[in-house]
């Protein structure tokens, strides 16, 4: 089963701070009071949103991070593969020559 985005589950969220709000101008009669309320509820979710996107680029910069260090670490091994592999038809190479 696949795991919601936490970024999919914040804009439903905002989403559903928008239909509250609009419900609640529907059936009240202070605006302003209304407009308050809503621009409250878009800042702590817009917080959240920012707080999601952090997180999610911190896990990304993590598996970047993994990705480099084990790609170094294969490249380095098949670098010492390959030194050695030369090494050992240089002194095939003098053994012959010599």
């Amino acid at each position: 089963m696949r795991q919601e985005a936490p970024l999919t589950r914040q804009a439903a969220a905002v989403a559903n701070v928008v239909r509250d709000a609009t419900i609640d101008l529907a059936t009240k009669a202070n605006p302003d009071a209304l407009e308050g309320r809503l621009n409250e509820r878009l800042a702590a979710q817009e917080a959240r949103l920012l707080t999601a996107m952090a997180d999610q680029k911190a896990e990304i910069m993590d598996a970047l991070r993994q990705q480099a260090m084990t790609f170094l670490k294969t490249t380095l091994a098949a670098v010492g593969a390959t030194a050695g592999v030369v090494g050992s038809v240089a002194a095939i190479v003098i053994k012959l020559l010599g």
